[in-house]
């Protein structure tokens, strides 16, 4: 049988500094049934501020950000 460890939410991003700062509190609050939170966000070529909040809370939120230089509409 598996054991999990982890809970990984991968947050896609194209111009959502509006709605980043609540989404990304409410992730770290979430219940997580004891299972380590592993945040990803990625980044697809936003236009906003987006990028620029993400790589400013890498080390606070321990989030691991992947920055696509252009935008694939994914």
């Amino acid at each position: 049988m598996t054991s999990f460890r982890r809970l990984s939410v991968v947050i896609p991003v194209y111009n959502e500094m509006r709605t980043l700062p609540e989404l990304l509190t409410r992730v770290k609050q979430a219940p997580t049934c004891g299972l380590a939170l592993e945040i990803i966000a990625i980044n697809d070529s936003s236009t906003d501020n987006s990028r620029e909040y993400l790589q400013g809370k890498t080390a606070e939120l321990g989030l691991t950000l992947i920055l696509k230089e252009r935008n694939q509409d994914k």
